[in-house]
């Protein structure tokens, strides 16, 4: 998968392609979300654009696709599409987290 780089998607952020299937499902509905042709799974969301609406809105999709909750505080700590795609692999890992 090459990024397609953009105002909003500089080329020296040297973004990681998905390496999954999950990360791929996911990074394609956050660069859906952002109005970007791809993110790659170490960028930050943040950085990329994403403000509370776009996270919202991701949160819901996270939701209705794969039934996992999103704790936002937890993902301003670490807001890339590998983390989310964690939360998928391991449901409940942020509740272990102190």
């Amino acid at each position: 998968m090459s990024t397609q780089y953009t105002d909003r998607n500089p080329p020296n952020t040297h973004p990681i392609a998905p390496r999954t299937p999950v990360e791929a499902e996911i990074a394609a509905m956050t660069a859906e979300v952002l109005g970007l042709t791809a993110v790659g799974v170490d960028d930050n969301i943040l950085d990329l654009g994403g403000a509370s609406l776009e996270l919202g809105r991701l949160v819901v999709r996270m939701r209705q696709r794969y039934g996992v909750e999103v704790s936002l505080p937890y993902f301003f700590r670490t807001p890339t599409v590998a983390y989310l795609a964690s939360l998928v692999r391991w449901p409940g890992a942020e509740a272990d987290e102190h």
